[in-house]
């Protein structure tokens, strides 16, 4: 299969493969029955939730984005440490600014 001209070719020739399940769902399924059977451990449950969510945004943002592994390896660690640290700024700064009743 030619996937050259078509950007998703490669992404539904691997979910149409005979015998392969999203680990997505067999992970998903797991951890529901692990936090069912063992509610002491709601803290820890909660705390992989969070960082299953965080992931989730980044991933989607990626996507949206529409940056891959490979532009990232290209364009280097340097402008990815740069737009974080100015994400960072921008976003405490806001944060501060409402908190003090500057802007609303």
């Amino acid at each position: 299969m030619d996937c050259s001209l078509q950007p998703d070719c490669r992404i539904s020739a691997q979910i149409g493969s005979a015998g392969q399940y999203p680990l997505f769902i067999v992970g998903f399924i797991t951890t529901a029955m692990l936090s069912s059977w063992l509610p002491r451990f709601d803290p820890v449950w909660n705390g992989l939730y969070a960082a299953a969510r965080q992931i989730l945004v980044m991933t989607l943002f990626l996507i949206g984005a529409g940056l891959t592994r490979e532009t990232l390896k290209q364009t280097g660690l340097k402008p990815l440490l740069l737009a974080i640290i100015l994400w960072c700024s921008i976003s405490i700064g806001t944060l501060f600014l409402l908190l003090n009743n500057v802007i609303s």
